[in-house]
């Protein structure tokens, strides 16, 4: 134990021991670093004061050189100054120069413009250039200046142009419209052919005139010649037939008339119109607008200008003759052939169809032209509307060429009211200048067809050839027979048209007539010349049914419809024989009858005499000229002699038997002029107011059975009126009727009005 204790006594010493020796030691390295870190510092302390005497120094060397380099600053700030305006002058020099340059070549350009070198001008505003803002705007209004004015000159050469292409155009249009005539003329020798449709045949048959000098007829001799019919014989067709009046003219027809034969139907084709079209003058614009890049420009120009030259036309054209009008559709036709060529010169133009865009305009020019141009010229005018028609589809303008031909077919009515209205004129003046002799025609031929028109019955042994109408019937078979001669040739070759219509103003014609008859018998007081007109008038409804024939023979239909004019006709009679009874009436007064005479006449009295004179004469006239009125007038001429004997009567103060006896005496001398066994039914009141004093007595008119059977047609209140003024009288073997029996029957009828 004691040796373990020992040891461990030994062990603590040991490391006691130790721990000395490092203590001595650290503290020996502590020492040995404290000297070292004295010397750092004192290192650093010295190194510290260098420093700040170089930093001192550093100092004092920056401040040398912060002036050194303000001092610089300064000079390259004034260097790049200097530089900058070196710069800046070299710029204001080269834009000086440039302005000079621009200036120089815009007075270049503006007196070219002065000089009119529109190609050079626009060279020269090429060179302007706009890169200076104080000369750019100079610079734009320059160019926009040149640029102007050589536009609005090059404009100014295409309305040059097309000016100047008027006349060329009109005499393009006229060539084509020459030869579409030509055509239609070969193709009408093949007969009536639709030149749009060729398959297609018209029901009209094409005839031949008699007469190629229409101023036959309006010679003013009138040597009565009847204009014959234009309408020509067609290959489909009977060669034995005739026209409508050429059946009484055979030996000049087979002189003038040209049958064709049936052969194979060949339309000769037009063939294509080209024209040779200087374009020089447009040369300098089209040159200017490309110089310009705007050469689309320049095409949408020559549009503009062209469509304003054509609206022009339409619009502003003034049509009085056939002349004007040819010129008029010249023009639109040469203008649609312009249009083609000017096409095949610029591609991009492409305004052939233009034309459709005036329809309207053209068709209000063609309906005004029928409004305004002489009658004479319509059916010319209509014939250059149909070559222009025809002209429009070869050219392939098919909508329009329909158009203006379905126009056509339309003022086909004006065309005939038109007619009519002159045939009114016409017929109003012949008609108060007919002297109403009778009508004597020239030839034999003339004779005959008048004869067949008017149904009169011909005397192969006339040397005279007379006819019971006068010159008024003459003029209007002439003027219906060029009615329906101007119809059909109206109607001629068009595309369209309604055969039916020349039957209906047929029609209306007649009406018109009927009017003219009735306004000149309203106006006309003359006995002879209205039976003379009434005549004529007859002669004329006659004439229809043969004109209606002759028109549904010629193109070939049928009518089943019943004539409207009939009405009018009869109207136009009824006022007529209106017109002659009133004459005849006029003359039928009774003047200073004694109705109280003391005794009986041997014969009629004074005034009566005149009556029955005048009426002998009546009936000889009437017997001549209106054999089928007699019974008519004799009616009315009793009928009025009634109500005259019953004025008289009333406006007596008295009558007696013998006034009664006087009356019946004349009245029956009066019959026996008139050739009649009885007295027509329409004086039967007054006969039997006669039977009642003559025959009977008066109370029997309140027998119901003698007053039906005897004396019906006496009207009571005025019986009562004429029987208070009977007086009476006694006279040899003449009845005596007392005057109480009359005022009884005065007494009963006043007393019981109804039941007589």
């Amino acid at each position: 134990m004691e040796n373990q204790s020992d040891s461990d006594d030994s062990f603590e010493d040991q490391e006691e021991f130790n721990d000395q020796a490092r203590q001595k030691l650290l503290k020996a390295q502590y020492m040995s670093n404290y000297k070292k870190v004295i010397e750092t510092f004192i290192n650093y302390y010295n190194q510290r004061s260098d420093m700040k005497l170089k930093v001192q120094k550093m100092k004092l060397m920056e401040k040398k050189i912060e002036k050194v380099r303000k001092s610089n600053q300064y000079d390259i700030r004034e260097i790049k100054q200097m530089t900058n305006t070196i710069v800046n002058i070299n710029k204001v020099q080269t834009h000086l120069g440039d302005v000079k340059n621009n200036l120089i070549t815009a007075q270049k350009a503006l007196q070219s413009l002065k000089l009119d070198k529109s190609i050079a001008a626009i060279r020269y505003m090429q060179k302007l250039k706009q890169n200076n803002k104080f000369i750019d705007p100079f610079i734009k209004q320059v160019k926009e200046q040149v640029q102007n004015q050589v536009i609005a000159e090059a404009n100014k050469k295409i309305l040059y142009w097309i000016e100047q292409s008027r006349k060329q155009q009109t005499e393009m249009g006229l060539i084509v419209l020459q030869s579409c005539e030509v055509q239609l003329q070969q193709n009408a020798s093949f007969g009536r052919v639709s030149i749009f449709n060729p398959d297609q045949r018209s029901s009209i048959i094409m005839r031949q005139t008699m007469f190629n000098n229409q101023n036959v007829m309006r010679n003013s001799m009138r040597q009565s010649v009847i204009r014959q019919s234009v309408i020509r014989q067609s290959i489909n067709q009977s060669q034995n037939r005739q026209s409508i009046f050429q059946q009484f003219n055979t030996n000049n027809n087979l002189q003038n008339s040209q049958i064709v034969e049936s052969q194979t139907l060949q339309l000769i084709e037009s063939q294509l119109w080209e024209f040779d079209v200087d374009f020089s003058t447009l040369k300098q614009p089209l040159i200017i607008y490309e110089t310009l890049e705007m050469y689309q420009q320049f095409i949408e120009q020559l549009k503009l200008n062209r469509q304003q030259y054509l609206q022009g036309i339409c619009d502003d054209s003034q049509i009085h003759n056939v002349g004007e009008f040819r010129n008029y559709i010249s023009t639109i036709l040469g203008f649609i052939l312009m249009d083609q060529e000017i096409n095949k010169q610029y591609q991009e133009y492409n305004e052939v169809e233009r034309v459709n865009q005036t329809t309207k305009q053209i068709e209000k020019q063609i309906k005004s032209a029928f409004q305004q141009i002489d009658l004479a010229e319509i059916l010319i005018v209509k014939k250059d509307v149909q070559l222009f028609s025809l002209a429009l589809s070869k050219l392939k303008l098919y909508q329009i060429s329909n158009q203006i031909n379905k126009t056509l077919n339309d003022l086909f009515i004006v065309f005939c009211n038109r007619r009519i209205e002159k045939i009114k004129r016409d017929l109003d003046k012949t008609i108060r200048l007919d002297g109403c002799a009778q009508l004597v025609v020239s030839t034999r031929d003339q004779y005959d067809m008048l004869c067949n028109i008017l149904k009169i019955e011909r005397d192969p042994h006339l040397k005279k050839l007379e006819l019971p109408v006068s010159k008024t019937v003459l003029d209007i078979i002439d003027n219906i027979n060029l009615f329906i001669d101007g119809s059909i040739q109206y109607l001629q070759n068009l595309n369209d048209y309604y055969d039916q219509n020349v039957i209906f103003y047929l029609d209306v014609l007649f009406q018109m007539i009927s009017e003219v008859f009735k306004q000149y018998a309203l106006e006309i007081k003359d006995f002879f010349i209205l039976c003379q007109q009434t005549l004529n008038f007859n002669y004329v409804e006659i004439s229809l049914s043969y004109f209606r024939k002759q028109i549904e023979t010629l193109l070939q239909v049928t009518t089943t419809k019943d004539f409207e004019c009939l009405n009018s006709i009869k109207d136009g009679r009824y006022v007529l024989e209106t017109g002659i009874q009133d004459c005849i009436n006029s003359k039928i007064i009774i003047t200073n009858f004694d109705w109280a005479p003391e005794k009986p006449n041997k014969g009629p009295t004074d005034s009566f005499q005149l009556i029955i004179s005048g009426y002998q004469t009546t009936q000889a006239t009437l017997q001549v000229l209106l054999p089928d009125f007699i019974n008519s007038s004799l009616y009315l001429t009793f009928k009025h002699l009634n109500k005259i004997i019953w004025k008289s009567l009333l406006d007596t103060k008295y009558f007696n038997i013998l006034g009664l006896v006087n009356m019946q005496t004349n009245l029956q001398n009066l019959l026996e002029i008139a050739q009649q066994q009885i007295f027509p039914e329409s004086i039967k009141e007054f006969i039997q107011f006669l039977d009642l004093f003559l025959v009977g007595t008066p109370d029997q008119y309140l027998n119901p059975q003698l007053r039906n059977q005897k004396y019906m047609y006496i009207n009571s209140q005025i019986l009562v009126k004429v029987l208070s003024k009977y007086k009476k009288i006694e006279y040899q073997k003449y009845p005596v009727v007392r005057k109480r029996d009359v005022d009884s029957v005065i007494k009963e009828i006043c007393q019981n009005p109804n039941a007589y």
